[in-house]
Protein backbone atom coordinates (compact mmCIF):
# COMPACT_ATOMS: atom_id res chain seq x y z
CA UNK A 1 0.00 0.00 0.00
CA UNK A 2 1.24 3.32 -0.82
CA UNK A 3 0.69 6.37 0.91
CA UNK A 4 -0.49 7.94 -3.10
CA UNK A 5 -2.93 5.59 -2.63
CA UNK A 6 -4.02 6.90 0.51
CA UNK A 7 -3.67 10.41 -0.33
CA UNK A 8 -6.31 10.15 -3.63
CA UNK A 9 -8.62 7.53 -1.55
CA UNK A 10 -8.16 4.70 -4.14
CA UNK A 11 -7.22 2.06 -1.34
CA UNK A 12 -9.42 -0.87 -2.01
CA UNK A 13 -11.63 -0.24 1.18
CA UNK A 14 -15.14 -1.79 1.09
CA UNK A 15 -17.07 0.93 -0.14
CA UNK A 16 -14.41 1.07 -2.99
CA UNK A 17 -14.48 -2.17 -3.92
CA UNK A 18 -18.49 -1.92 -3.99
CA UNK A 19 -18.27 1.42 -6.43
CA UNK A 20 -16.31 -0.96 -9.12
CA UNK A 21 -19.66 -3.15 -9.28
CA UNK A 22 -18.59 -5.83 -6.35
CA UNK A 23 -21.41 -7.11 -4.04
CA UNK A 24 -20.29 -7.10 -0.22
CA UNK A 25 -21.01 -7.02 3.13
CA UNK A 26 -19.70 -4.30 4.14
CA UNK A 27 -18.41 -3.71 7.64
CA UNK A 28 -15.26 -2.35 9.44
CA UNK A 29 -12.74 -5.20 10.86
CA UNK A 30 -11.65 -3.80 13.83
CA UNK A 31 -14.79 -1.82 15.42
CA UNK A 32 -17.68 -3.67 13.84
CA UNK A 33 -19.68 -0.45 13.86
CA UNK A 34 -19.91 0.71 10.56
CA UNK A 35 -19.37 0.57 6.53
CA UNK A 36 -15.78 0.10 5.84
CA UNK A 37 -15.40 3.70 4.32
CA UNK A 38 -12.16 5.63 3.58
CA UNK A 39 -13.25 8.11 5.55
CA UNK A 40 -14.09 6.02 8.46
CA UNK A 41 -11.01 3.74 8.31
CA UNK A 42 -9.05 6.07 8.58
CA UNK A 43 -10.58 8.94 10.16
CA UNK A 44 -13.28 8.12 12.86
CA UNK A 45 -13.41 4.15 13.10
CA UNK A 46 -13.09 3.90 17.26
CA UNK A 47 -9.20 1.77 16.55
CA UNK A 48 -7.49 4.30 14.79
CA UNK A 49 -9.24 7.16 16.87
CA UNK A 50 -7.49 6.19 19.79
CA UNK A 51 -4.09 6.11 17.41
CA UNK A 52 -4.69 9.74 15.73
CA UNK A 53 -5.48 10.77 19.48
CA UNK A 54 -2.08 9.45 21.15
CA UNK A 55 -0.28 11.23 18.07
CA UNK A 56 -1.94 14.18 18.66
CA UNK A 57 -1.10 14.28 22.78
CA UNK A 58 2.26 12.85 22.11
CA UNK A 59 3.31 15.89 20.48
CA UNK A 60 0.71 17.99 22.46
CA UNK A 61 -0.97 19.11 19.27
CA UNK A 62 -4.64 20.66 18.94
CA UNK A 63 -5.22 20.43 15.31
CA UNK A 64 -7.31 17.64 13.96
CA UNK A 65 -6.95 17.40 10.32
CA UNK A 66 -9.38 15.07 8.30
CA UNK A 67 -7.85 14.29 5.63
CA UNK A 68 -4.44 12.67 4.39
CA UNK A 69 -3.43 15.45 3.02
CA UNK A 70 -4.29 17.77 5.68
CA UNK A 71 -1.44 15.52 8.06
CA UNK A 72 0.87 15.51 5.64
CA UNK A 73 0.98 19.21 4.65
CA UNK A 74 1.37 20.23 8.79
CA UNK A 75 3.75 17.39 8.78
CA UNK A 76 6.01 18.83 6.34
CA UNK A 77 5.33 22.84 7.07
CA UNK A 78 9.62 22.52 7.58
CA UNK A 79 11.05 20.31 5.24
CA UNK A 80 14.60 21.45 5.78
CA UNK A 81 14.56 20.33 9.15
CA UNK A 82 15.05 16.83 11.94
CA UNK A 83 11.19 17.57 13.97
CA UNK A 84 9.57 17.79 10.73
CA UNK A 85 10.86 14.75 9.12
CA UNK A 86 10.29 12.82 12.71
CA UNK A 87 6.31 14.03 12.22
CA UNK A 88 6.44 13.35 8.84
CA UNK A 89 8.00 9.49 9.25
CA UNK A 90 5.71 9.37 12.09
CA UNK A 91 2.29 10.18 10.30
CA UNK A 92 3.25 7.51 7.37
CA UNK A 93 4.40 5.12 9.14
CA UNK A 94 0.83 5.46 11.63
CA UNK A 95 -0.82 5.19 7.91
CA UNK A 96 0.94 2.20 6.35
CA UNK A 97 0.48 0.21 9.81
CA UNK A 98 -3.48 1.57 10.15
CA UNK A 99 -3.69 -0.42 6.51
CA UNK A 100 -1.65 -3.27 7.87
CA UNK A 101 -3.40 -3.86 11.08
CA UNK A 102 -6.90 -4.04 8.77
CA UNK A 103 -5.36 -6.68 6.64
CA UNK A 104 -4.11 -8.75 9.47
CA UNK A 105 -7.11 -8.78 11.35
CA UNK A 106 -9.38 -9.20 8.00
CA UNK A 107 -7.31 -11.82 6.31
CA UNK A 108 -5.97 -13.49 9.58
CA UNK A 109 -8.08 -12.94 12.35
CA UNK A 110 -5.00 -11.25 14.43
CA UNK A 111 -6.15 -9.47 16.94
CA UNK A 112 -3.57 -6.54 17.30
CA UNK A 113 -4.42 -3.98 20.26
CA UNK A 114 -3.39 -0.30 20.29
CA UNK A 115 -0.16 -0.94 22.11
CA UNK A 116 1.10 -3.02 19.33
CA UNK A 117 0.64 -0.27 16.88
CA UNK A 118 2.15 2.24 18.89
CA UNK A 119 5.39 0.21 19.52
CA UNK A 120 5.61 -0.80 16.28
CA UNK A 121 5.58 2.83 14.78
CA UNK A 122 7.85 3.91 17.64
CA UNK A 123 10.25 0.93 16.18
CA UNK A 124 10.26 2.53 12.88
CA UNK A 125 10.42 6.46 13.49
CA UNK A 126 13.44 5.52 15.91
CA UNK A 127 15.29 4.19 13.57
CA UNK A 128 14.07 6.66 10.61
CA UNK A 129 15.00 9.97 12.61
CA UNK A 130 18.89 8.39 13.42
CA UNK A 131 19.60 7.69 10.21
CA UNK A 132 18.85 11.34 8.85
CA UNK A 133 21.18 13.88 8.00
CA UNK A 134 18.89 16.52 8.37
CA UNK A 135 19.52 18.55 11.08
CA UNK A 136 17.35 20.07 13.87
CA UNK A 137 16.25 23.81 13.84
CA UNK A 138 17.27 25.69 17.06
CA UNK A 139 13.89 25.92 19.22
CA UNK A 140 12.30 24.32 21.90
CA UNK A 141 9.55 22.53 19.67
CA UNK A 142 11.37 21.44 17.30
CA UNK A 143 13.73 19.71 19.88
CA UNK A 144 10.83 18.14 22.14
CA UNK A 145 9.40 16.94 19.11
CA UNK A 146 12.49 15.03 18.43
CA UNK A 147 12.99 13.68 21.78
CA UNK A 148 9.43 12.89 22.48
CA UNK A 149 10.13 9.94 19.76
CA UNK A 150 13.64 9.01 21.33
CA UNK A 151 15.86 9.96 18.41
CA UNK A 152 18.93 11.58 18.55
CA UNK A 153 19.26 15.67 17.93
CA UNK A 154 21.77 16.04 15.29
CA UNK A 155 22.67 19.83 15.83
CA UNK A 156 23.07 22.29 13.59
CA UNK A 157 26.47 23.34 11.52
CA UNK A 158 28.22 25.98 13.44
CA UNK A 159 28.58 29.13 11.18
CA UNK A 160 32.13 28.62 9.47
CA UNK A 161 34.69 31.76 10.28
CA UNK A 162 36.60 33.39 7.71
CA UNK A 163 39.88 35.20 8.40
CA UNK A 164 39.42 38.60 6.57
CA UNK A 165 42.73 40.43 5.88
Amino acid sequence: MSVWKMIYSKVSTNDFVMSCGISLASRCHLCCAAIESFQHFFFYCKFFKCLWKWLMNKFNLSINPNSIVGWLDFCCHNKAHQASLVLCVEVINMLVKIWKTRNMVKHNKHLITPAIVIDWIMHQVKMSGNSTSKAANISMLDFYFIKVCKVNILPPKAPSIKEVI
